[in-house]
């Protein structure tokens, strides 16, 4: 049996790095999704037991469906090593939201500069 709580732990910490991925504060999140900023901190440290409509409001702030704040880098790691293929970046590039594009570019920019050193 899980873990009492687990859930709840996963999902403040894919928000916290959600946000961080955004360089935003704690205080930025809570503004755009109309929260107080403690309680955001209190969400993604997996002390509070968060409402759906808060779920919302968060997806919302970071521009995002509320499903994809679900989500998980756990779930990823126990599903099946998946082929990287052309198609699959080009994807990925065209549905992807501008923050996720933006990340992406992140990300890429990073491996960059990682291979040039």
């Amino acid at each position: 049996m899980p873990e009492a709580g687990l859930l709840r732990k996963f999902l403040g910490q894919r928000i916290r790095q959600l946000r961080k991925a955004r360089d935003w504060t704690q205080q930025e999140l809570a503004e755009r999704a109309g929260l107080d900023y403690k309680y955001v901190g209190a969400i993604e440290r997996g002390e509070r037991n968060i409402t759906i409509d808060n779920v919302e409001k968060i997806a919302a702030g970071l521009g995002l469906e509320a499903h994809q704040l679900f989500l998980f880098s756990a779930v990823a790691e126990e599903m099946p090593e998946e082929r990287v293929t052309d198609e699959k970046i080009q994807d990925l590039l065209e549905q992807g939201t501008p923050d996720r594009k933006q990340l992406m570019w992140r990300i890429l920019r990073e491996l960059a500069v990682w291979e040039a050193d």
